[in-house]
Formats: structure tokens, sequence, C-alpha cells
């Protein structure tokens, strides 16, 4: 009787190891599912465009804090292409700025930083190229 209730419970302990360790490694490594995330672009990511864009304008999964965004739009140059103030656009989910500098031909990154209702800032960046 000692060897089965020995096997029957260090069954259930290897049980309830792998059960509490497989949970964690769910919640720890799908953290990101909880926080905001970019959902849309315009211009669209690796998209070729042919008109110098006027505004660039980013989606989320959910509502950006506006105080904690900002959008930045470099040149292949890596120089800084000046833009207007960032503003929540039309879409609550939305937010936008004018492109006040100038663009010419070339490939172009959009680096964009926010946050949504838990505080926790994301960052990202993607790029697009501009073809007359």
């Amino acid at each position: 009787m000692k060897v089965r209730n020995t096997t029957v419970k260090a069954f259930g302990s290897h049980r309830l190891r792998n059960i509490l360790v497989l949970l964690v490694l769910v919640l720890t490594t799908s953290g990101w599912i909880f926080h905001n995330r970019l959902t849309k672009s315009l211009p669209e990511k690796d998209e070729v465009i042919t008109q110098a864009p006027k505004t660039i304008q980013l989606w989320f999964a959910e509502e950006p804090e506006l105080v904690l965004s900002s959008i930045t739009l470099k040149g292949a140059d890596d120089a800084k292409v000046a833009l207007g103030k960032l503003r929540k656009a039309e879409d609550p989910k939305s937010v936008s700025a004018p492109v006040t500098g100038s663009v010419s031909p070339g490939t172009f990154t959009v680096e964009w930083k926010t946050s949504g209702k838990d505080g926790h800032v994301i960052r990202g960046k993607y790029s697009f190229t501009l073809k007359p």
C-alpha cells in the first residue's frame, strides 16, 4: 500500500507542477495580448506610394493615450521629416499627424509610441516607399 500511495502522490504532484508551469508560461508569454497594439496605418507598412503623404495616421486595438503618444517620420538618410501636432483622429482608436516637412522619393520609416488604458508604453516602426 505504501508504494501505491507514494506513486499516486508523486504522479499527482508532477501533474500539478506541470499545470502550474504551463499556466505561468501562458500568462507570461501572452501578456502582450492585454496591451495596446497597432492594427492599421496610412501609409501602410511596406506600401509603395506615388504621392507624398499629407498625413501619417495610425490605428490601435484600443484608444491610445494622446499624452503618451508620438509619431516620428524619418527619410532614407535617417533625417527627421517635420510633422505637425499629433491629434486624435475621427476614430477614437486612431491618431494622426500632418506631414509639414519636405518629402522626396525614397524609403521612409514611421516610428511610433503610445499607450492604452493600462499605461504600458509600446513602441514600433514600419517603412513605406515613395516613388514618383
